[in-house]
């Protein structure tokens, strides 16, 4: 349980294990089961890598941790998609990558602080004439 959370800690080791997991195991496995290619880049490619990627961007955020740390989940991805698939699917590393960085950016701003408008003073004040 202690080796849990020290890996939990380490952001590095922790975020670039379930990239591993869901960019290189999860295909794997969806291919030895038969899984069909319509269900797999839909269901593990479009949607699970996608929250994924927009999970791993908030956490990069919130752990104050390295922006380069957003590249290890697409990287990862992307050489083992283009040895097992084809060039086709290397868009699918950048969309990923758009993802992470604008759940990165999003996370942790403010609203914009409104302020109510001033009313010009419409009335010109005359100077009392002697």
């Amino acid at each position: 349980m202690n080796k849990l959370r020290m890996l939990y800690k380490n952001r590095l080791i922790f975020n670039s294990l379930i990239s591993v997991i869901l960019a290189v195991v999860l295909p794997s496995i969806s291919s030895a089961l038969q899984i069909s290619k319509v269900h797999r880049i839909l269901w593990l490619f479009l949607i699970v890598d996608v929250l994924y990627a927009l999970w791993c961007g908030w956490d990069i955020k919130k752990h104050h941790q390295s922006r380069w740390l957003m590249l290890i989940f697409p990287a990862i991805f992307l050489i083992y998609a283009v040895i097992r698939y084809g060039y086709y699917i290397y868009f699918l590393a950048l969309l990923y990558l758009g993802f992470s960085y604008l759940a990165y950016g999003l996370t942790g701003q403010k609203p914009a602080e409104i302020r109510p408008r001033r009313k010009k003073d419409r009335s010109k004040k005359q100077k009392p004439q002697a």
